[in-house]
């Protein structure tokens, strides 16, 4: 495990402040600052968040977080070649689970530009 870098707080976090819901919004912000993560992919497509002291409850599927238009705060940033990546966020229990990557063209990533990442 390891801890954010500031390039992906910094996506995180933007994310976050999307988020419709007080209650979320404010716990995530504040995990922010404790989580750790691993590379569930050797692309880097999968971040799988880890906070102290939680314990999830059995894997039944995971949610997206709203925002206040009621639709899934996500993202977009180009990869090394120039191609745009979805960025996905996902809460089980509204506690922050995971961040996906995914190229549209189905390709493996290559090398996220996060300095490129914009809220959709």
């Amino acid at each position: 495990m390891r801890k954010l870098t500031q390039s992906e707080s910094s996506v995180v976090r933007t994310l976050g402040n999307l988020i419709a819901d007080d209650v979320l919004r404010s716990q995530l912000l504040l995990d922010i600052n404790e989580v750790e993560v691993t590379d569930e992919s050797p692309d880097g497509s999968r971040l799988l968040f880890h906070l102290p002291d939680v314990q999830l409850p059995p894997y039944r599927g995971q949610d997206s977080f709203r925002g206040r238009d009621g639709f899934p705060v996500e993202g977009k940033l180009l990869d090394a070649d120039g191609e745009f990546i979805d960025v996905y966020f996902y809460h089980v229990n509204g506690r922050m689970f995971e961040l996906e990557l995914l190229r549209p063209d189905g390709q493996s990533i290559l090398n996220p530009n996060w300095t490129s990442f914009t809220a959709k």
